[in-house]
């Protein structure tokens, strides 16, 4: 017996209603994916970010200050902003996906992100200290090797005075000059000992040249003094 036209449309109309439910339910299991995905990235963005900062600011609090330092640091300062931006991507993209729905995790991800951005804040205040530290230290790198100039030229100054002939007044002037280029030399090798640029960007040959230069003046003055 052929079925009624009723029972034919009734069974086209399950079908079709059939077929809407599993094309609802592939809709909806492709947006929990993509959904699941979203907050996995959010996730590994904030970790990145947070964890990539720790690890600067930790490597530049703990280096001396210097220009090489101070570059290293400004290159992971710029990393760590990319990794900020990433990480504020992945979060809105996330929340995008979520359409105003709750989002799993959001405290741990609203977290790394807050840590991540005072992290960063930290990190910029530490490279305006290494930078303020090292213009100290070279200001007085320059301060130190001017005195040992002065040093040099008034030593130059003591064996012009002819032992023999000389006044007291000449001897003592001499004398003077001896005990002050000596002072200046002790005091330089003292400051230049805790100059922690001392050394770096070439500047280390160039004041041990000197510093070698007055020692010999000394020795020879002296004998000259004491002649």
């Amino acid at each position: 017996m052929a079925p009624s036209l009723n029972n034919v449309f009734s069974v086209r109309s399950e079908i079709r209603r059939c077929e809407r439910l599993e094309s609802k339910i592939a809709s909806f299991g492709q947006k929990q994916a993509a959904q699941t995905e979203a907050l996995q990235s959010a996730l590994d963005a904030g970790e990145t970010f947070q964890s990539s900062c720790e690890s600067a600011l930790a490597e530049l609090n703990a280096a001396v200050p210097g220009a090489a330092v101070i570059q290293t640091g400004k290159k992971a300062q710029a990393k760590v902003q990319a990794h900020q931006k990433g990480a504020t991507d992945e979060y809105a993209a996330l929340k995008a996906a979520a359409k105003g729905g709750e989002i799993a995790e959001k405290a741990t991800i609203e977290g790394r992100i807050a840590k991540g951005n005072q992290c960063l804040t930290q990190l910029g205040s530490a490279l305006t200290t290494k930078e303020r530290a090292l213009k100290t230290a070279q200001d007085e790198l320059v301060r130190q090797v001017a005195r040992l100039d002065k040093a040099n030229q008034s030593c130059a100054g003591i064996g012009s005075v002819a032992a023999a002939s000389a006044t007291q007044v000449q001897y003592d002037q001499a004398r003077t000059n001896y005990e002050s280029a000596r002072k200046t030399r002790d005091e330089v090798k003292a400051a230049l000992a805790k100059n922690t640029q001392f050394g770096s960007d070439g500047s280390g040959q160039d004041v041990s040249g000197k510093l070698a230069t007055l020692d010999g003046c000394l020795d020879s003055s002296r004998k000259h003094l004491t002649a």
